[in-house]
């Protein structure tokens, strides 16, 4: 049995979101995450006339050239790893979460934990699809899109311009629901309890 790690509803909560569209990707700011895409990605944006800022948060072995790319350029903020109390109230304020790992094996056996914070924190989701991104009944949600990873820079910009404030409002609130009725300690301790009690079960037989 898989055991989810829970998310903490309380620490990662929703607030009133920036007034221009703001994605979010936070972790490991490594190279083999797919991380030097997300500059390129919101250029595109820029490009197709969405206003749209980017922030990134984190420490790896891209941190300093993702800082070269954002120097100057206001419409990208970088940070390195911060307190989870710190972390959140950015997050909550952001509208899309992403998950830029691309499909290869650690990543596709390795659910991130951010997914279950970003939509705690009332984001939409946008990344790559693959196993590891998967929740169970994706095709069911909404709020959270994913596509191959060569597609991952046009099919975005065309999402994104589906979206607008209420649309945004809306869907970030269905996220929200869907992480406090799916993604809460409690979630997992039930799942946990269900396993231990299928055991007692079987070696009591």
């Amino acid at each position: 049995s898989i055991l989810p790690a829970g998310v903490d509803l309380e620490l990662f909560h929703t607030s009133e979101k920036k007034q221009t569209l703001t994605l979010v990707y936070h972790g490991k700011v490594d190279r083999n995450r797919g991380i030097l895409a997300l500059p390129m990605f919101l250029q595109k944006m820029i490009t197709m006339g969405i206003r749209a800022r980017l922030i990134i948060i984190g420490n790896g072995d891209c941190f300093d050239q993702i800082n070269r790319i954002s120097f100057g350029d206001e419409n990208i903020e970088v940070h390195p790893s911060m307190p989870q109390s710190d972390l959140s109230e950015i997050l909550s304020k952001c509208h899309i979460g992403l998950l830029p790992m691309p499909d290869q094996k650690v990543w596709r056996m390795a659910s991130p934990l951010k997914r279950s914070e970003y939509a705690a924190s009332g984001l939409l989701i946008y990344g790559i699809h693959h196993n590891g991104h998967l929740f169970e009944n994706q095709e069911k949600l909404e709020w959270m899109r994913l596509v191959k990873q060569h597609d991952f820079h046009d099919e975005g910009v065309k999402w994104i311009q589906t979206l607008d404030s209420e649309h945004l409002i809306k869907l970030g609130l269905d996220a929200r629901r869907f992480a406090e009725e799916n993604l809460s300690w409690k979630h997992t301790v039930d799942v946990l309890e269900e396993v231990i009690h299928s055991c007692s079960t079987s070696n009591a037989e």
